[in-house]
């Protein structure tokens, strides 16, 4: 499942008290043009850092718990480039457990779909 960060960040534009227009004035940006940043499927670091600090929330950790559900990911952060094997010649398989705690019932829900 693909992050469409847009509509991500316009949930959140809209389950807080800001109407489009103050959003759009605290990440400096004219309120005609707020659209085209909820219908960006990625978006600038720079200017999602500044969305999560203006709606306090971390927007980050979306492609945070993806990169983690990807298989050619090892528990170090470093990617796979072919198979590791331990004495025996046996592909090594590497458990991670990763812990987050999401508010979002519809993000958790996303997070489920993706590992099951």
């Amino acid at each position: 499942m693909e992050i469409h960060i847009g509509q991500i960040i316009q949930k959140q534009v809209k389950n807080s008290a800001l109407t489009n227009a103050e959003f759009a004035r605290l990440i400096d940006k004219f309120p005609q043009n707020i659209k085209e940043v909820f219908g960006k499927k990625s978006i600038d670091t720079d200017l999602l850092y500044k969305i999560s600090v203006v709606l306090r929330h971390d927007f980050f950790s979306y492609y945070t718990a993806r990169l983690f559900q990807e298989k050619d990911l090892q528990s170090d952060g470093n990617f796979i480039k072919g198979p590791t094997t331990t004495h025996n010649s046996t592909p090594a398989r590497k458990r991670l457990t990763i812990s987050y705690e999401i508010d979002d019932p519809t993000i958790t829900t996303q997070i489920l779909n993706l590992i099951q």
